[in-house]
């Protein structure tokens, strides 16, 4: 039998830094997979729609979710507010700069600042823009929809999940 021998001393050097390269590859991988990425970004879009109250709501958010946590403090969207049926309402549009920042816009009629501490001020500004009759128990889950979508995909409520809003779409890029 013949053993197996290089030589040429810079063929040595090469099989022997491609295996040293390939073995510190895997290691950072395994590192990676282990450890997860240290962030990531996150847009969100979705759409849900009150069939009692009679609006459709669509949601575009994004932000960055920072390593080691769940969910984002750092987010900005929109909410659009429409009309579905034959619902006599105007739009409107609440601009999100995190989860307590809102201005709202309802078309043709006012602007100005949104409370974000309940669902309280949400109720007020649909009622204002012509919504009603309301149900409770649709605005307080829209209130979370909007602040989930804000807090990146784990916080988003998607088919399934929603207890008194129909889940029309929900994507994530």
């Amino acid at each position: 039998m013949r053993k197996l021998a290089i030589s040429r001393p810079w063929l040595w050097f090469a099989v022997t830094g491609a295996i040293t390269l390939c073995l510190i590859f895997l290691g950072l991988g395994v590192a990676h997979f282990i450890l997860g990425s240290p962030e990531y970004d996150f847009v969100t879009e979705a759409v849900y729609e009150a069939p009692v109250s009679g609006y459709r709501i669509e949601i575009h958010g994004r932000g960055v979710v920072r390593s080691g946590r769940d969910l984002s403090d750092e987010s900005s969207g929109t909410a659009t507010i429409g009309p579905i049926g034959t619902v006599p309402a105007r739009p409107v549009q609440i601009r999100l700069a995190g989860i307590h920042n809102a201005e709202f816009t309802i078309e043709g009629l006012a602007s100005g600042r949104l409370n974000r501490s309940g669902s309280g001020p949400l109720a007020e500004l649909l009622g204002s823009a012509g919504y009603g009759p309301l149900s409770e128990a649709e605005v307080r889950e829209t209130h979370a929809l909007i602040i989930g979508v804000l807090a990146g995909p784990k916080g988003t409520t998607v088919e399934g999940q929603s207890k008194h809003l129909r889940v029309v779409s929900v994507r994530f890029r």
